[in-house]
Formats: structure tokens, sequence, C-alpha cells
């Protein structure tokens, strides 16, 4: 399985030499829902956007980074937490906060929930480092050269989000790494897109076209 690390392509040098480390005692991009300092997160979906809350001060380039799950340790692979916690609030009518708080300090006890985290969420966690080996290709987007790319990139990372935009997420990554010739512009076809948005918006389709076309500012690495 592919999954997907974002940063700051400020980190590109020392995940190239030592790999994806935990954030230990770094502040993570989240205060009231923070994650485990001792795991990496991976991605199928959120990749961009989380390598655009990674950025700080007058960072522009984001990072990528695609991971192949195979050459890994599947018995360290754990859920996301918020997999698990939005689940348990939703089933149990919980107060999220108290939830998520519980479920991170136990986060070990559904480690056979990861593979359904990833299918649910878009996303787990990986209780060590992630070893430069396991890392297949790097993607570098400087933001400060497409713009016009950040507009695609700030989801709301909840299970019912997902349900009907993970698909649209996905294809951003895959676009960038150039799988695809274009990612989804709404949780409809392309076409469906067009035919509404160009009633309302002439030249919507050549404008749209354009973007998928234009790979300036993208460079993908093995």
């Amino acid at each position: 399985m592919k999954l997907y690390h974002g940063t700051s392509a400020a980190n590109l040098a020392s995940i190239q030499k030592h790999g994806l480390r935990p954030r230990g005692r770094a502040p993570g991009n989240w205060s009231q829902y923070p994650s485990r300092p001792d795991c990496v997160y991976l991605t199928t979906a959120y990749a961009p956007y989380f390598a655009m809350s990674a950025l700080s001060g007058r960072q522009r380039k984001i990072l990528i980074v695609e991971v192949d799950s195979d050459l890994l340790d599947e018995s360290l692979f754990m859920p996301d937490e918020d997999f698990i916690s939005q689940a348990i609030a939703a089933n149990e009518g919980r107060d999220l906060a108290e939830v998520h708080d519980e479920v991170v300090a136990s986060l070990g006890d559904y480690r056979h929930h990861w593979r359904d985290s990833v299918a649910g969420l878009g996303n787990a966690s990986y209780e060590c480092v992630v070893p430069p080996e396991a890392i297949t290709r790097r993607c570098v987007v400087d933001l400060g050269v497409r713009r016009d790319l950040s507009f695609v990139c700030d989801p709301c990372v909840s299970l019912l989000n997902y349900k009907f935009c993970g698909e649209r997420y996905r294809s951003i990554t895959a676009w960038l790494f150039g799988d695809r010739p274009d990612f989804l512009l709404g949780i409809a076809d392309n076409e469906s897109q067009f035919a509404v948005y160009e009633k309302l918006q002439p030249g919507y389709r050549a404008l749209a076209e354009s973007v998928f076309a234009n790979k300036e500012g993208v460079c993908v690495t093995a």
C-alpha cells in the first residue's frame, strides 16, 4: 500500500538521511486534539494539507513523501486516533475531547484496526521511524510558484468528510506525483463539474485544464 506524509521541504535533507521520525517534543499541528508524539502519521489523502500546515515563517515549499507500507513492520502500525475517537464518540454519544484523550493513551489496543483507519479516514500511524529505504518517491511543490494549488488542500479531517471527499483528496496526491492527468474538482466527476460551472463561469473548463497541464513548481524524484 502506498501511503504519504506531508511536511515542509526544509526537512528533505534530514528525511533522506534519517527517514521520517516521530515529532517527539516538537509541537504538533493541532492543540485541541494532539497526536501522539511517538508516532509518524501517514495518509492516502491529506498529505498536501498536512504539509501546508507544517510551513512556518516565509517557507513556501512543501514536501510529500511516498512510503511503501510493505517495506515497514506491520506490527508497528496503529490507527489514527481520530478514526477511533470519532467513531466511539458518534456511536456512544460522548464528548469527542474526552474520548480522544482516552484513545490516544490506549491507541495500541486498537492496533488491529490500522487498515480500517486508512479505509475510513485515510490515515494511520506508525510507532517508529520510517526508514529512508521505505520511502519510494518525493514530491516538492513550490507554492510561491503554484499559488493556484493552495485552494485544493484544505479539508476537514473527519469520517463524514472523508466518506464524500476522500477520492478527491487522493486524486490530488496522485496528480502531484504524475499518476493521473488531472485531479477531481469536486465530489462528482469532472465532466459533471464542468457542465455546471461552465454555465455560471464561462471558461471554467479551460482554466481548470490549464491547471492540470501545468507542472511548473512541482518536482518528483525517486
